[in-house]
């Protein structure tokens, strides 16, 4: 099986990075990400 995938260099995340939809920045960070997705909301 031949593999065509290029290396990702993995980064140190500070949490401030903003996140994107298609390109577009949001008013969201990777820090808001990170409080939601551990959260104990339902």
């Amino acid at each position: 099986m031949e593999n065509n995938l290029k290396q990702i260099k993995a980064t140190i995340k500070t949490g401030t990075e903003c996140i994107s939809n298609d390109g577009v920045s949001t008013v969201y960070s990777l820090l808001d990400f990170w409080r939601w997705s551990v959260s104990d909301f339902l």
